[in-house]
């Protein structure tokens, strides 16, 4: 997405990994920030209280389960994680790390994070909730799904006038087992921990199925005609990129 996002606004300044500018971009003059046309990174809502200008969010949810999943998977394969030596001198297998108190991403991350609720607040799950409901009311253009990736962009083309939306898949953790390969005592495990995600995740569901209906039926056939296209694409991108890992893999055996 964030790919798609920089090809459409070359003329303007864009910004990613804004958690690591936060105070910089903050210092500058109105002006400057008036130049501003995207600004991307692992942040709770509320970035936009640092611009003049009017903004408005955009965020992809994922379900709460399956994240956790592929969170475990991928710091499994990235020593370069913190959070990988603990699976690793722990012997932790997914249902340990589901438990594992001493991260909070794994707990409610992405209400909390659409809520604007830091980490460290103690906030009842019921509040982050409905501080995240009526902050998508009130200031985001949508929440997209990742399940519903090609709805989600084939929408934001048609509202924000968008070109050149061909995609391949990017971050995705490979060698991974799927959603229903996961024991149902596992996935309960990582659900009880998420009640809050699960329930954003779920309006989320019904707010991007209302907007789908609204669009009308010629909306449907605009999204089946860009997967066909996009197809070919993205099988060459997800080729390119397995060559890509398996070349990396091999240089670290030796």
């Amino acid at each position: 997405m964030q790919d798609i996002i920089l090809r459409q606004y070359r003329d303007g300044t864009t910004i990613t990994d804004v958690h690591k500018r936060r105070s910089e971009i903050k210092a500058w003059p109105d002006s400057a920030k008036r130049t501003i046309k995207y600004m991307q990174g692992h942040v709770a809502y509320g970035i936009h209280e640092i611009l003049p200008q009017r903004t408005a969010y955009i965020t992809m949810m994922r379900d709460p389960v399956d994240r956790v999943i592929s969170h475990y998977y991928f710091i499994k394969r990235s020593p370069e994680h913190p959070l990988n030596r603990v699976i690793m001198e722990r012997n932790f297998g997914l249902e340990d790390y589901a438990r594992f108190e001493g991260s909070k991403e794994l707990q409610n991350d992405q209400a909390r994070l659409i809520a604007g609720v830091g980490k460290d607040e103690l906030v009842a799950p019921a509040e982050v909730l409905e501080k995240a409901i009526r902050n998508v009311e009130t200031n985001f253009l949508m929440i997209g799904l990742v399940e519903r990736f090609d709805e989600t962009l084939v929408y934001l083309k048609r509202k924000l006038g968008w070109r050149n939306i061909f995609y391949g898949v990017r971050n995705q953790t490979i060698n991974r087992p799927s959603k229903d390969e996961i024991p149902n005592r596992t996935q309960q495990e990582i659900a009880k921990r998420n009640r809050t995600d699960i329930e954003l995740y779920a309006y989320a569901q019904e707010a991007l199925a209302n907007k789908i209906v609204d669009e009308g039926p010629d909306f449907v056939r605009e999204v089946n005609r860009f997967r066909a296209v996009n197809r070919p694409y993205a099988k060459l991108f997800y080729a390119g990129r397995r060559l890509k890992n398996g070349i990396y893999a091999y240089l670290h055996e030796k």
